[in-house]
């Protein structure tokens, strides 16, 4: 089951996509992926060690990940910057001419 479920995960990441929704599928499957496959325990046990022992501040997390030399931190950052890179905006809004795909989203781009 679980190699059913890696090879369906590997098939939507390698999936040629529309720009930006490809981009940001990619980043997000690639850090989150890595993640649930335990590539990173010893950095996560690690952050939150530091975090159970009060040496944490505010951002621990953000700014351990944002400034990190190792493959986590790489991964995060991508993920980060394809995920401000602005709304993914549905195929029918597109067609639609919508500039935003929410509710009551009248402009037209």
């Amino acid at each position: 089951m679980e190699n059913a479920f890696a090879e369906r995960v590997a098939e939507r990441r390698d999936k040629r996509g529309e720009g930006a929704r490809a981009q940001k599928t990619q980043a997000f499957i690639d850090f989150a992926w890595s993640v649930w496959a335990g590539h990173f325990d010893q950095e996560l046990e690690d952050l939150a060690a530091q975090e159970l022992h009060g040496r944490a501040s505010g951002f621990l997390w953000h700014n351990h990940l944002a400034e990190s030399n190792t493959e986590m931190g790489g991964k995060y950052r991508a993920f980060v910057a394809a995920r401000t890179a602005g709304p993914i905006i549905c195929r029918l809004c597109r067609e639609l001419g919508l500039r935003h795909g929410g509710v009551g989203a009248r402009g037209r781009g």
